[in-house]
């Protein structure tokens, strides 16, 4: 199907500059045109297009800048397939499918999911999240040194470690 990055010749021509016979650009032949809005009507996307007509998509894109026509096929190619698509859905909609029917309406109806409030309905149960963070003030360099030093640690540890309460022997009871 493709015949290199040169264009098809059956779809489009290579024009030339009379005067010294450099190369102006790509023109679309008629079934050129009918090519491009066969494609766009099937959802093609345009550097798809771009390959099918054998040309790199910098190339289309200036194509369709330069040539209204080209565009305009595209455009309507787009159109149709839009259409085909809504048709599709309006005819599963009437077939009863809710789904298509809440997307006909969000899409082609303007309309939108909005919450409302029923007339006796439960109210809602709000909760409030209170998140408390604390920052502690910087350490001197005494008390960085005392909370690192391992002896220090020792020491303070023994003195807050619980006394076990254990009961006196009792002398004189036989």
């Amino acid at each position: 199907m493709f015949q290199g990055r040169n264009g098809r010749p059956d779809l489009l021509t290579l024009t030339h500059n009379p005067e010294d016979g450099t190369c102006t650009g790509y023109v679309l032949t008629e079934q050129g045109y009918e090519h491009i809005a066969r494609l766009a009507s099937e959802g093609v996307a345009l550097a798809v297009i771009a390959a099918s007509l054998c040309i790199g998509e910098k190339t289309f894109r200036e194509l369709r800048q330069r040539d209204e026509r080209c565009q305009g096929m595209i455009d309507l190619g787009r159109q149709t397939f839009a259409t085909e698509i809504t048709d599709t859905l309006r005819t599963h909609m009437r077939e009863g499918n809710v789904t298509a029917a809440i997307f006909l309406a969000k899409t082609m109806g303007g309309m939108k999911e909005q919450v409302g409030e029923l007339p006796d309905a439960t109210p809602k149960t709000i909760h409030h999240h209170t998140v408390n963070i604390q920052i502690n003030a910087p350490m001197s360099d005494e008390e960085f040194a005392r909370l690192t030093d391992p002896a220090t640690r020792m020491l303070e540890a023994a003195a807050t470690a619980p006394v076990p309460l254990v009961p006196a022997k009792s002398e004189g009871r036989k």
